[in-house]
């Protein structure tokens, strides 16, 4: 019996490795194809430079009074995932949207391909919708390394030419697309960083009705199980990243659970 477990995990192993092979291959080969579109991205380096800019999640946290207060200050925002539903409520837009998740972006394309905001997605949702969404000046798409062969501390790779880590997050997509574009202060808020379900930051799984996810009223659950183990990691390098490379990264989340990065005061930071 033991020696048959042994055999199946042997046989998992390989046909695990063999399928991050081809996935990897797939990802060079859209690389190849769409290089123009990534060439495009050059545009974007450093454009900031020196200037803040805040990232902004979609944890029960996040607030309309505190988006209208980014916009009354100008502030460069990243918004990502469903903050489009708090468009009804208030006229501030971000200065940029993002995306990482097909799941999400399956079920909500036509609401996000009607945005008229400068979006960034992942090369591979891009060339699976390529036809539907076309090639408008306002969609940005950048590569990603699909996983962590380990599971290790990602790199943190703020290469939107080249490729971006992957971290289980769109938050630290965005932090790297921010680095690129030069910015030297990002702020962090609505990142609550706790989930009613999913993989803890001990790797164990989680449930917990009375846990909030997101901002909305109708809190829609997350389309892709939350890995906070391996988001945490991604945080710590991008931490590690910025702490080398004169960076400051804050959390001006109002509470949460994320204390990787020096918090600060949402409303002192932005007086």
């Amino acid at each position: 019996m033991e020696e048959t477990l042994k055999k199946r995990t042997l046989i998992e192993c390989i046909h695990r490795f063999l399928w991050k092979i081809k996935v990897w291959i797939q990802e060079e080969l859209r690389c190849k194809k769409y290089a123009y579109l990534l060439k495009r991205n050059q545009r974007y380096r450093n454009k900031f430079l020196g200037q803040r800019c805040v990232i902004i999640g979609n944890g029960p946290s996040l607030t309309i009074r505190d988006l209208e207060l980014l916009q009354t200050k100008n502030v460069v925002t990243f918004g990502a995932n469903r903050i489009y539903k708090m468009f009804d409520e208030t006229s501030w837009r971000p200065t940029f949207y993002g995306l990482c998740d097909a799941n999400l972006y399956g079920k909500d394309k036509d609401v996000i391909n009607a945005l008229p905001l400068e979006k960034f997605m992942p090369l591979d949702i891009y060339s699976l919708y390529h036809h539907e969404i076309g090639e408008k000046s306002n969609v940005n798409v950048f590569s990603r390394i699909p996983f962590q062969i380990f599971r290790t501390m990602p790199k943190f790779s703020p290469d939107l030419e080249g490729r971006l880590s992957e971290g289980g997050t769109i938050t630290y997509h965005l932090l790297q697309i921010a680095v690129y574009m030069g910015f030297k202060e990002i702020y962090l808020i609505g990142c609550d960083f706790k989930f009613s379900f999913g993989i803890s930051v001990d790797g164990k799984m989680v449930k917990d009705e009375t846990v909030k996810d997101h901002f909305a009223k109708d809190d829609k659950k997350t389309d892709t199980m939350p890995d906070l183990q391996k988001n945490l990691r991604a945080y710590r390098s991008a931490k590690r990243y910025a702490d080398h490379h004169d960076i400051k990264i804050y959390n001006a989340t109002r509470g949460g659970n994320l204390e990787v990065f020096e918090r600060r005061d949402f409303d002192l930071s932005f007086a």
